[in-house]
């Protein structure tokens, strides 16, 4: 996914939450990558696609999107990333009342997907919870099991074989 189609990306979870939404061209956007509206509120909104590097949010992006969004008379900011955020950034977000939203990063022009226990999960229509099915996370984290080892602070334990039955 490029950067331009995160902030696409973006503005659809904005749109599934019945908001009308613009998003800003690509250069001279003045720090805001989506403008979402609804009633009497206008959401100033940084897209941050980080999620495949080894940038992390900083404070600096909280402070600049504060600046966006007091200069574009929005009333309200959001920093939407599929990455990491820095300590010192969220503590800045809770101070400016900056909500962060955590996505997975998944495209998906009818149901995109939001993650992580931070983002306000009351305000997601249930339409757009989506969560892996059994099959799935059998398949991806029980199969590769398969002849390792697995350790904690009470011992191991080996695990010899792992079919979609049973794991032995």
């Amino acid at each position: 996914m490029t950067s331009r189609e995160y902030e696409e990306y973006v503005a659809r979870i904005f749109q599934c939450r019945g908001y009308e939404t613009i998003v800003t061209p690509q250069s001279s956007d003045w720090g805001i990558d989506v403008i979402a509206t609804k009633e009497n509120e206008k959401i100033a909104i940084q897209a941050k696609m980080f999620g495949h590097t080894s940038r992390k949010v900083n404070r600096s992006v909280i402070m600049q999107l504060y600046g966006a969004m007091a200069y574009q008379d929005c009333s309200k900011a959001v920093l939407a990333t599929d990455g990491e955020v820095l300590e010192d950034a969220v503590i800045v977000a809770k101070k400016l009342r900056i909500e962060i939203l955590y996505t997975d990063g998944t495209f998906s022009t009818t149901k995109p997907s939001v993650t992580k226990q931070e983002m306000k999960v009351e305000n997601i229509p249930i339409e757009m919870k989506s969560y892996p099915s059994f099959d799935e996370v059998w398949e991806k984290y029980i199969i590769p099991l398969k002849g390792k080892i697995l350790f904690n602070s009470k011992g191991s334990n080996n695990i010899l074989d792992v079919n979609w039955s049973e794991v032995t």
